[in-house]
């Protein structure tokens, strides 16, 4: 309620922000070998970009994210976004108001 009464600040309603990816988890091992992780590292595996979307031109399929906001992403493509709780990466992007950039990006580019 908070995001939605905050996005009408300006008179209108814009809507949810959102990556404009496809994700793939990389929970097996050989998979996060195919992609050069390391056993401590974790992450998800960009397989797809929506045309016109923030990500197309930035990001590329194959890459891997490993942060976003400063939050580990999990080999099932999941942050922490309040203690002990875990949520879809998305929802970094989906707290923001549109216009709004993701603070950090960390990425293994393939």
């Amino acid at each position: 309620m908070q995001h939605f009464l905050r996005d009408l600040d300006d008179g209108r309603c814009d809507g949810t922000p959102d990556l404009g990816i496809t994700m793939q988890k990389m929970e097996n091992p050989d998979l996060r070998r195919r992609y050069r992780l390391s056993p401590e590292q974790t992450g998800a595996l960009i397989s797809r970009i929506y045309p016109g979307s923030f990500a197309q031109g930035r990001l590329a399929i194959g890459d891997v994210v490993l942060q976003i906001d400063g939050k580990a992403i999990e080999n099932d493509g999941t942050i922490e976004f309040r203690p002990a709780e875990r949520t879809f990466l998305g929802y970094a992007a989906q707290k923001k108001q549109l216009g709004e950039v993701v603070a950090s990006l960390r990425l293994m580019s393939h």
